[in-house]
């Protein structure tokens, strides 16, 4: 029996400060590989040889014999990939093809194709569309009907996306499979307080304080404004803590530092786990998510006070 080559687009880890896309697509590809299964053959592609660097460092690459990679030459959402995607994917000979976000326009191949989808958040927040390509893009449900009519199969991270796809578009009931996001493992493992007290320092957090941590992307649907007007309300009733808002910074909340709010940005991939064990109190305020991963990462290990 001939082997089933897959291709899967690694373009969504954009860079190594990795955000929830590029995170979901290299654990899936990391737990795809570990499974072992000889009669799969993959073919991983990447916009640039540096990220093609970066994602063999993080997963071992050089471990698996049935894996082989692609420069493509260009990255997600571009022109590029909006003329190019499809006759590259073609190209590639493949049985399937997973694409990690919906967000894709492959049509002119003709292999079996698989998307994930997040959440459709941005179609009812019009606030989320920031610049013209997402003004057009998510204005009108023309193009991502299209692009999930022609998808052979969809994956929904939850029951909630799930429902919003249907709602979208009530005949895609068959396409729809359900798929939770996985937690890694590192998250089940206490960190020691030397650890604890170390990213403290490394992130200018106050030593003598406990802290209150927020964490996400600054959006408006993630809420951290509602945050910080509450926490305006409440720390005067607090001096022994202080808020930490973490995550890739928007325009939200910006010239907020003070002594009892630090916005300390981008957190290592190294550092996360400490920094959500670390905390007295995590806040996740958001309006809408489609999954909602933060939740699950922040309740284990239990730790007495």
């Amino acid at each position: 029996m001939s082997k089933q080559k897959i291709v899967i687009d690694c373009r969504w880890v954009r860079g190594q400060n990795i955000d929830g896309i590029g995170r979901y697509t290299l654990q899936m590809v990391q737990a795809l590989l570990a499974r072992g299964n000889q009669e799969w053959l993959y073919t991983l592609l990447f916009a640039n040889q540096q990220m093609l660097d970066w994602f063999a460092k993080q997963i071992g690459l050089e471990r698996y014999a049935n894996v082989d990679s692609q420069i493509l030459g260009y990255p997600v959402l571009s022109g590029a990939d909006f003329l190019h995607l499809g006759q590259d994917l073609q190209k590639t000979g493949a049985d399937l093809v997973w694409l990690p976000n919906y967000m894709a326009w492959p049509f002119k191949n003709r292999s079996p194709v698989v998307m994930t989808v997040y959440d459709l958040i941005p179609f009812s927040l019009p606030e989320l569309r920031h610049d013209l390509k997402w003004k057009i893009f998510f204005g009108t449900k023309l193009f991502a009907a299209r692009i999930f009519k022609k998808a052979h199969s969809l994956i929904a991270i939850s029951e909630t996306t799930k429902t919003s796809l249907l709602d979208f578009a009530v005949q895609l009931e068959q396409k729809v499979q359900v798929v939770h996001c996985g937690v890694d493992e590192r998250f089940f493992q206490e960190q020691p307080a030397n650890q604890l007290l170390a990213i403290k320092q490394r992130y200018q957090l106050a030593t003598d304080k406990q802290y209150v941590l927020c964490l996400g992307r600054q959006e408006i649907y993630k809420n951290i404004g509602q945050v910080l007007s509450v926490w305006d309300q409440l720390s005067p009733q607090f001096p022994g803590f202080e808020l930490a808002i973490a995550g890739k910074r928007g325009n939200l909340g910006q010239g907020r530092q003070s002594a009892n709010i630090k916005q300390i940005g981008y957190v290592a991939e190294e550092d996360l786990v400490g920094l959500y064990q670390g905390a007295r109190l995590f806040v996740f305020p958001s309006l809408a998510e489609g999954f909602g991963l933060s939740l699950i990462h922040i309740s284990e290990p239990t730790r007495p006070y």
